[in-house]
């Protein structure tokens, strides 16, 4: 019988044995690990992979040898909704008033209460809370500017609207 794909069979042995993550065997009969490919750039190979792997995720880059969710985008950079990214330049920053988990494959909205004039924000805890006599009533909000809280009316911090 044929050694199966994704893995190889040692002389003398019956057993499979598996081709590591980052690599793959198309191929019937193969003998050894230098039977087992590398894993193309711009993809990923999981353990006992029978092809070329899976195009990277979003949120994920992938050089040559990637093993499944090897690379993530750090936090901070979205992957701009695209998959087979190769290089971690290919992560970009993430926009002001917006932030961006390790991982994220596109920037996260900042919500009604909180605003960033920055870019690159890694977290939801690294956006600004709207400041005490402003309320802050959009999503994706980079200032605060221009909602100020009117006489009568109460706006602590995070506030989405005059109360």
């Amino acid at each position: 019988m044929p050694c199966p794909k994704g893995g190889y069979c040692e002389l003398g042995d019956n057993a499979v044995v598996a081709c590591p993550a980052g690599t793959f065997n198309d191929q019937l009969y193969a003998r050894s690990l230098a039977d087992c490919k590398t894993c193309p750039i711009g993809h990923q190979c999981g353990e006992e992979s029978q092809d070329k792997g899976t195009v990277c995720a979003e949120g994920y880059y992938c050089p040559r040898g990637s093993g499944d969710g090897s690379f993530p985008c750090p936090a901070g950079t979205h992957g701009n909704s695209q998959t087979g990214k190769k290089d971690v330049n290919e992560c970009i920053p993430c926009p002001p008033g917006h932030y961006c988990v390790e991982g994220s494959g596109s920037p996260e909205p900042s919500p009604a209460g909180y605003y960033t004039p920055l870019s690159g924000m890694p977290s939801l805890d690294s956006l600004y809370k709207c400041p005490p006599k402003h309320y802050c009533p959009n999503t994706k909000m980079t200032t605060y500017k221009g909602y100020f809280c009117e006489a009568g009316y109460v706006c602590p911090a995070a506030s989405t609207s005059a109360t």
